[in-house]
């Protein structure tokens, strides 16, 4: 879930300069000094695992919905917990309650957080996703499906694979910096009607609001260089959208990563001409913390099944999600002019 606020098309920005020369040529000698440029801009950096990252989204959806409480959540907690483990990273836990706008009753909650450390004097990342998936379907054309939660392949499972990919990719080639990647929970649980007096919404980001309340000491200084947040990035052709908040806050970080896709040749990953507004996962990073984060979701829901149950990995694209996975990557060993190899 994400609240969009007013809707404004901006002109187009600026154009980012390239790492390497022109991406484009007529002939085959100018295609290969590409190559070799593209090549060199990103030596010593690994790939990104674009087949571990759909395997990871296909098992999530294999766990059914993963709404709070469900045995789904529980599956996939484990497998998060497990995963980081393996990865060699430390495993931090935020277990929390929360009460629904109207219930009776508290529902379980916990946010996981992983741990890549490095010296003190060394730059950190936050990277950021949640976990949890739609407990109702309230946009879908079945009104007896409605009241049903959904699978969230990419609504909840892309932004998790993605990042569960990066931690493989972070165990075997250490940078050189610190990467905190969290797992927040209850993202997506609350109900559109229930809203405060000033309209706003009321229960959602429940995760994101208890950690940045309640941030692990170890994590409280120095702030990290960047947080950066993924919601909804694994659908076919995905666009992502420059949040204009997040862009007056940490604009230096979209144009670090547009560059980097870009010279990847990923352009079609890049959408500076629309923008609009979103609450999500990053929002209390920005008010509560003061961070430097911004957002990396989809551009467009009118072409996106928005809380059905036609959100599956059939609509999910292993380049979409190699698009994303790679260009964090690049932007992450970016700190590290010296990678370590296990």
């Amino acid at each position: 879930m994400r609240a969009i606020h007013t809707l404004t098309l901006f002109g187009i920005l600026g154009s980012i300069p390239f790492l390497a020369a022109s991406c484009g040529g007529d002939s085959k000698d100018s295609g290969n000094e590409d190559g070799g440029q593209v090549e060199a801009a990103f030596e010593g950096v690994p790939d990104f695992g674009e087949d571990r990252a759909f395997e990871i989204l296909r098992l999530q959806e294999s766990y059914g919905p993963r709404n709070p409480g469900s045995e789904g959540h529980r599956l996939l907690e484990e497998f998060i917990a497990e995963r980081t483990r393996a990865s060699g990273a430390e495993l931090v836990e935020q277990k929390f309650d929360y009460i629904l706008h109207g219930a009776r009753r508290p529902t379980s909650m916990r946010n996981l957080i992983a741990r890549f450390v490095a010296p003190e004097n060394k730059p950190r990342i936050v990277l950021g996703t949640h976990y949890d998936t739609r407990c109702w379907a309230e946009n879908d054309s079945n009104p007896s499906r409605r009241d049903e939660p959904i699978i969230g392949a990419d609504d909840g499972g892309s932004g998790t694979a993605v990042l569960l990919a990066l931690m493989e990719t972070l165990a075997k080639t250490k940078p050189d910096a610190a990467v905190d990647v969290i797992f927040f929970d209850g993202e997506d649980f609350g109900r559109f009607d229930a809203r405060d007096e000033s309209g706003g919404l009321i229960d959602f980001f429940a995760g994101s609001r208890y950690f940045a309340e309640n941030v692990p000491p170890a994590m409280r200084r120095p702030a990290p260089a960047a947080a950066i947040v993924l919601d909804l990035v694994g659908s076919k052709d995905v666009r992502i959208l420059r949040e204009p908040v997040s862009d007056e806050i940490a604009g230096d970080v979209y144009d670090a990563l547009y560059l980097r896709a870009r010279t990847r040749g990923f352009e079609n990953l890049v959408d500076s001409e629309m923008r609009y507004s979103v609450t999500d996962d990053h929002t209390a990073l920005q008010t509560t913390l003061g961070w430097r984060a911004i957002l990396l979701i989809k551009n467009n829901f009118s072409d996106f099944p928005y809380h059905t149950h036609s959100d599956t990995s059939e609509l999910c694209s292993k380049d979409s999600l190699n698009a994303v996975g790679q260009t964090l990557v690049d932007y992450v060993y970016g700190f590290s002019p010296n990678p370590v190899r296990d």
